[in-house]
């Protein structure tokens, strides 16, 4: 049995480690589909494919910059709308995901509540790739106990197909953009599931569609299920049950409560899930470091499993379904894989459940039901915003919001505010009788704009039901591809300029003294050199020689200078302060070295035979 083949209780394995691309690999394409997501999630995402550091978070801001310049492109996600966590701190950076981005709206009363990413990888020497991995995980920080299961597939070679995986794809194909060639590639994979586990089927139920994910294992003597979220119609899709068959449940004391005495089936518990916890993480004039690090402690159960032993078989189901109505039946979109497994993974499973206290029934409280009728109101009355267009516009007065329909029954309810990703101090409360509101007087610098917006609704009658998202808006006037250069430059910062040049033209990393998020790693500085830019003395034989080891290497990264380039004129354009003046006049002196360089190795020409 693999050591990544277990439930032990203290067992912790990066989904994003297992998606990172092995010596010789680079990855061309990836779809992460997700119910909830962070964009703190996606930016560790993004530094863990690259490989550059063990840590996920400590990734410095060029090593930041480099993923989003080379991966982003190549990234789609799909999310539930309304499920995108609104972010304390955007760091200059977290915006610039907006445009891989794309919300999903399902029907009302259902969820899109797939987890999953599917990538393909190109090797140095044209080989082809992929990996699939699904199971309970959100793209959020999370600490939760997950399950789930990775599949590597290769074209023509030993393993077995799986159509529903390129099904599925193609049905996303529209949001994903990925070609027609790619779809058909996929088909055409075969894939190999890990040691000890027989692959027998994945089930996916599309938008607007009702599938039964669960077929009885015949003479089955035993039923686990781990699912933090239960109902009767759940469990009713799990029968019929042999005749003297068991059955055991691993949930959480609020759903244990909830469902009260089952007859003929015990029930454990363990803690609630966090999945959607915001992300805390270290900032300027902060440090990334601990005295001694923590060890990973799993905070919550998120896992969606289902078990059933035979005397010769042990079926496993695997994935995004909890054990209700909604997730093994109907509406909800949903992605489950179905196995057999050995006994030793089986046994890992039964000992994981086994080590857990059994849960002492009390009926919820009053205030219990109360607050989570209240709840249940909020996300009710949110569903008629949600079905409204928002768009942002510029115009004498700044940056304003406007919304397609009134929202006025809804604040006869609720106060609703909402503020610009990038500015989360400027909170904007909408008005009654009024379908625009101005988020931003005056003019918002191009590094900053974005098409996300946030919102925040809360109870008039009481406080503290209320819950804030950020969803994409339409915002025409955006041209996202000087935004992205503008800040990527501002990011980086003027006095790292020199740094990065040097990095980019010997295609490294270099060791940075801070996190992505401004955190103090207490290593070297990144600022070398002079002046604002830090540029010092370039040499040319500097660059030739960069040129030299890799002419086709050269020229793909002299883009990324000349683009960054460009967007420092961008951003320093906007400023009038001294420092900013002096630093467009350096500027002008790093241009004009540059395309001399581009001028003398006759780089972006056409190239004859």
């Amino acid at each position: 049995m693999s050591e990544h083949t277990a439930f032990g209780a203290q067992q912790a394995y990066s989904v994003f480690e297992a998606m990172r691309p092995d010596p010789g690999l680079g990855i061309d394409r990836m779809a992460c589909l997700t119910y909830s997501l962070d964009l703190v999630a996606v930016t560790a995402m993004l530094i863990s494919m690259t490989g550059a550091v063990d840590d996920e978070l400590s990734g410095g801001p060029m090593c930041l910059a480099d993923a989003l310049g080379s991966l982003g492109p190549r990234l789609r996600i799909l999310y539930q709308k309304g499920r995108l966590q609104p972010a304390r701190n955007h760091f200059g950076i977290l915006h610039l995901f907006d445009g891989v981005l794309h919300s999903v709206r399902p029907q009302p009363g259902a969820s899109w509540h797939p987890k999953a990413l599917l990538t393909r990888y190109l090797g140095d020497d044209k080989s082809i790739r992929w990996r699939f991995w699904l199971g309970s995980r959100n793209l959020t920080i999370s600490a939760d106990r997950e399950a789930g299961l990775l599949l590597h597939g290769m074209p023509a070679r030993k393993g077995q197909r799986i159509p529903e995986i390129a099904q599925m794809i193609r049905a996303l194909a529209g949001q994903l953009d990925w070609p027609e060639a790619i779809l058909v590639e996929l088909a055409d994979l075969r894939w190999q599931a890990p040691a000890g586990v027989k692959f027998r089927k994945l089930h996916w139920r599309a938008l607007g569609t009702t599938k039964p994910f669960f077929t009885p294992l015949p003479k089955s003597r035993r039923t686990l299920l781990i699912s933090p979220f239960v109902n009767a119609g759940g469990l009713k899709a799990l029968t019929p049950r042999p005749a003297g068959s068991t059955m055991e449940l691993l949930t959480i004391p609020t759903t244990a409560n909830a469902l009260g005495e089952q007859a003929g089936m015990k029930v454990r518990v363990n803690e609630a899930p966090q999945p959607d916890q915001p992300a805390l993480v270290a900032t300027k004039d902060e440090t990334s470091e601990t005295e001694a690090p923590d060890p990973i402690r799993m905070s919550g159960l998120h896992a969606k499993l289902i078990l059933q032993k035979s005397d010769t078989r042990n079926r496993l189901w695997i994935g995004s379904a909890n054990i209700t109505g909604r997730g093994l039946v109907d509406r909800n979109v949903e992605l489950m894989a179905e196995l057999d497994i050995d006994d030793a993974i089986a046994g890992t499973l039964e000992a994981f459940v086994e080590a857990q206290e059994f849960a002492s029934v009390a009926p919820p409280s009053a205030e219990t039901l109360e607050r989570e009728a209240a709840a249940r109101a909020l996300d009710d009355a949110l569903q008629a915003v949600l079905d409204l267009e928002f768009v942002l516009t510029i115009d004498a007065d700044g940056l304003s919001l406007e919304v397609s329909d009134s929202l006025d029954a809804f604040l006869d309810d609720y106060r609703l505010e909402a503020w610009l990703f990038t500015f989360p101090d400027s909170v904007v409360e909408w008005p009654t009788n009024s379908r625009r509101i101005v988020l931003r007087p005056g003019q918002v610098p191009l590094k900053l704009q974005t098409f996300l917006v946030s919102f925040r609704a809360e109870s008039r009658g009481d406080p503290t039901v209320k819950r804030a998202w950020t969803q994409e808006v339409q915002f025409p006037g955006l041209d996202a591809l000087a935004r992205d250069r503008a800040a990527t430059a501002a990011y980086i910062g003027a006095s790292n300029l020199a740094t990065w040049f040097r990095a980019r033209l010997q295609g490294i990393t270099p060791t940075e003294s801070t996190t992505w998020a401004g955190a103090d790693k207490n290593g070297a500085s990144w600022g070398v050199g002079d002046g604002p830019f830090g540029i010092g003395r370039f040499a040319l034989e500097e660059v030739l020689a960069a040129w030299a080891r890799n002419p086709s290497q050269f020229e793909e990264r002299a883009t990324a200078i000349s683009e960054v380039l460009d967007g420092f004129r961008l951003d320093l354009s906007e400023r009038e302060d001294e420092e900013g003046v002096e630093a467009l006049r350096q500027l002008d002196e790093v241009e004009s070295f540059w395309s001399s360089v581009r001028a003398c190795l006759d780089i972006g020409a056409p190239h004859g035979a």
